[in-house]
C-alpha cells in the first residue's frame, strides 16, 4: 500500500486506531521544544478547520479540537486555568468583548495596534 506522509502533530490515540486496523505507520515523540512549535502550528490548523465548519456538529467537533490543543498548549507552557482566566479578563476590560459585532472598515493610522493589520 502507497505511503502517506502527515509530518505533524497527531492525537495520542491514533497509534491504537492504525494498530486495530493493522496499518504500518512510523510516529516519534518529540523534543518539547519541537513539540510546543508544532502545537502552534495545530492550533492554526484546527482553527482554519473550524472557520470552515458549517453544520452544528462540524462546529461542536472543530469547538473541540481548538480547546483541546488549547489546553495542551497551556500544559506544554506551564499556564493555569486561573492565569489565562485572570488574562482574559483584563483583555475584555481594556478592550471589549466581541458582542457588539462590530465591523471596522478603516481608522486613521495614529499608531494604535488594530491599525496595523494584526
Amino acid at each position: 500500500m502507497e505511503k502517506v506522509y502527515y509530518n505533524k502533530l497527531v492525537a495520542d490515540g491514533l497509534p491504537e486506531k492504525l494498530d486495530r486496523l493493522g496499518s504500518a505507520y512510523s510516529i516519534r515523540v518529540m523534543e518539547q521544544d519541537e513539540y510546543e512549535q508544532e502545537l502552534m502550528k495545530k492550533v492554526a490548523e484546527e482553527a482554519r478547520e473550524l472557520s470552515i465548519a458549517r453544520t452544528k456538529e462540524e462546529m461542536l467537533k472543530e469547538l473541540a479540537d481548538v480547546l483541546e490543543i488549547i489546553d495542551a498548549i497551556k500544559r506544554a507552557k506551564g499556564l493555569s486555568d486561573e492565569e489565562v482566566a485572570e488574562a482574559k479578563a483584563a483583555r475584555l476590560e481594556k478592550r471589549g468583548g466581541f458582542f457588539k459585532r462590530l465591523y471596522m472598515h478603516w481608522s486613521e493610522d495614529d499608531g494604535y495596534e488594530a491599525s496595523k493589520g494584526k
